[in-house]
Formats: structure tokens, C-alpha cells, sequence
């Protein structure tokens, strides 16, 4: 994830990492990163170099651009939702994405949803994206998405995926770039955006690669459909358009996993 950032072509780039309790080394391999960085830019000696609070935290400024990374570690684990506003509440850019840890972007993928967005000067995009496996190899199979998507058809299709969305700052309060402390706390986020009128646009050029674990795949796609139909009843919809529109949501998810 962290390479897939530091490798895009869009050179001006804030990048706030959030771990929320994980146990599987990742905060020592990010403190070593940073660390690292910060003796780079200090010339220090890393055996002299201390590891304080100060060192979770670096910036270059090249040829006009900045780019910055801010480590935010929570201790405990708190869920997703809670991980990804204390991330937002950080976010000092005008354009907001998502990338969890095990996903990537291609490299152009920042520049060319920023032409895109900029060009047509909307507040909401997303792309398409591949899975890969566990390894990091491409499988081939792609979801595809529409040219546009409104609320309606949002909830019929979950097609917006977190690691390719992109937000304007500028167009959309903060209060609706706010993720619901609710299951399925993401998808629940492009509803609210959508409901108070924005329309989101898609790019349909693989730009994410989204990872799939093979070994908890079936429970995994069990849990997100019982996570969907809750969020259904959160929205107020009568029984008939929940079941309309969770059927419709099954029809799409089998569709892009084929």
C-alpha cells in the first residue's frame, strides 16, 4: 500500500496512515520507515537517531511539491469507522480518498481522477478496479462500473468501492465526508453523499487493485450481504424496496466476482 502511494505520478500528496490496534507489525514497520525518512532529511546518524513522538511524521518539499505522511496509531482497536474519521479529521488537502492497507493503486491513479474530477467539476468519483490474489497477482477480473450513479441505483448496486472513491473538500460539507459508526460503515457514507443530492461519476479504467483472501471469501461475502441489509433498514426503506433492492445488490456482487 505505503509503495503504491510513494510510486504516483501526481506529485502533491498527503498521506495519513491510521492504525487502529493491529497486531501483525505493522506499526514497527512504519515507525522503521519514518525513521528512517526523518534521519534522511536530518543527515543524522541513525545510530543517534531517538525514536520520539516527532519522528512519526514526514514532509519534503520538491521542486514546489509537498509531499507529507502522518502516522496516527489509536493503541486499541476502535473499527473501521472510528480509524477512518480520526484520519479525515487530519486531512489538510481539498481532494479525499481511501486506501486500506492490503490494496493498491496503479500509479497515474491520483493524476487521472483529479483530471477527470477538475474537467467536469464534480464533488464524487470512483473507478473501476481488479482483483488480485493474496500474493499480489492479477487475476483478470475486473468490476466494472457506470458512467454515473445516483442514490436510487446506489442502493441497488454497491459497486463504489472504498480504495477508488475521490471527494472534493470544497463541495461536500464535512459533515456528510463523515463515515457513520455503523456496519458497512463506507458504503452507508456514499449513500448519505448521494442522498443530500451529489451525484457520483465513474471512471471505468482499472486504477485499484482490490485483494481478496481466498481463505475467508465465502463467510466474508455472507457477512457484507447480511451488513447490506441491515444498512437498508438504517435508510427507512419499506420491506418491498428492501427486498427489491437487496436483490438487486446480490444480482451486481455475483456479476463483479465473475
Amino acid at each position: 500500500m505505503l509503495e503504491s502511494v510513494l510510486a504516483q505520478t501526481y506529485p502533491k500528496w498527503e498521506l495519513i496512515l491510521v492504525d487502529d490496534g493491529s497486531g501483525d507489525g505493522s506499526v514497527d514497520t512504519i515507525k522503521r520507515f519514518l525513521k528512517k525518512k526523518a534521519v534522511q532529511e536530518s543527515s543524522t546518524d541513525p545510530e543517534e537517531a531517538e525514536v520520539t513522538d516527532s519522528l512519526w511524521s514526514w514532509c519534503v518539499v520538491c521542486q514546489g511539491y509537498e509531499q507529507c505522511i502522518q502516522f496516527l496509531e489509536l493503541g486499541e482497536n476502535h473499527g473501521a469507522a472510528y480509524a477512518r474519521n480520526a484520519g479525515i479529521q487530519r486531512v489538510h488537502g481539498e481532494f479525499l480518498c481511501f486506501l486500506d492497507a492490503d490494496d493498491l493503486w496503479e500509479p497515474e491513479k491520483l493524476e487521472r481522477q483529479l483530471a477527470f474530477m477538475r474537467e467536469r467539476q464534480i464533488a464524487f468519483s470512483f473507478t473501476a478496479y481488479e482483483f488480485i490474489l493474496e500474493d499480489g497477482r492479477k487475476t483478470g477480473r475486473r468490476a466494472h462500473v457506470p458512467e454515473r450513479i445516483t442514490y436510487a441505483q446506489a442502493l441497488c448496486n454497491t459497486t463504489i468501492s472504498t480504495i477508488t472513491v475521490m471527494f472534493d473538500r470544497k463541495r461536500i460539507p464535512m459533515e456528510l465526508l463523515r463515515m457513520p459508526e455503523v456496519e458497512s460503515e463506507d458504503t452507508a457514507m456514499w449513500w448519505q453523499v448521494l442522498q443530500a443530492g451529489y451525484m457520483a461519476y465513474g471512471i471505468d479504467r482499472v486504477l485499484s487493485y482490490y485483494r481478496r483472501g481466498g481463505k475467508t471469501l465465502s463467510s466474508n461475502k455472507l457477512t457484507s450481504a447480511l451488513r447490506t441489509w441491515r444498512l437498508y433498514g438504517r435508510e427507512g426503506l419499506p420491506l418491498w424496496r428492501r427486498l427489491y433492492c437487496f436483490c438487486s445488490y446480490g444480482w451486481h456482487a455475483v456479476r463483479r466476482r465473475m
